[in-house]
């Protein structure tokens, strides 16, 4: 009977490049897992970074409409009074996330005000981004009782903070 006898080194070849393989084919697994990974965290941190950025924006929108729109409501507050204003959610931003903001004024003195306010993009409860300012306001007093009320201007000493 005629056979082909293989080498006992053949066999020890076949082995050790079928553990090779094995080990590149690991090696490639990794590289993708951690490629998805990091692709993943970097989807994450700039939906994080769109949410900070329309928080900024919307928190200053309402600084700047709350001002404007500043009324009897406000002008006739007790010293020492509050008075907190929710503002009615909508939605705005990439990913149509709704906002949410909340004013509060309180009076430090016949021409002093705080203005205070949190803007928060998200879900209640599981918000995306968070953002709080307050503005000290100075309130010129007109001569004239009758005439309308006058709309603060921020104190160009202590004009705003930034509470992130």
């Amino acid at each position: 009977m005629l056979g082909i006898r293989s080498h006992p080194r053949q066999h020890a070849r076949r082995g050790a490049a079928l553990l090779v393989a094995l080990t590149l084919l690991l090696l490639c697994m990794a590289l993708l897992t951690g490629s998805a990974f990091a692709a993943r965290s970097a989807s994450r941190a700039t939906r994080v970074s769109n949410t900070i950025t329309v928080a900024d924006a919307e928190a200053s929108a309402v600084m700047a409409r709350y001002v404007m729109a500043w009324g009897n409501a406000e002008a006739g507050l007790a010293v020492g009074g509050e008075m907190l204003t929710p503002g009615t959610p909508h939605v705005a931003g990439l990913g149509a996330l709704p906002i949410t903001s909340i004013v509060r004024v309180v009076r430090l003195s016949p021409t002093r005000y705080i203005l205070a306010l949190e803007c928060q993009v998200g879900l209640a409860g599981s918000e995306l981004a968070v953002r709080r300012m307050s503005v000290v306001l100075q309130r010129v007093v007109p001569a004239d009782s009758t005439a309308p009320p006058v709309a603060p201007a921020p104190l160009s000493r202590w004009a705003l903070s930034d509470l992130y």
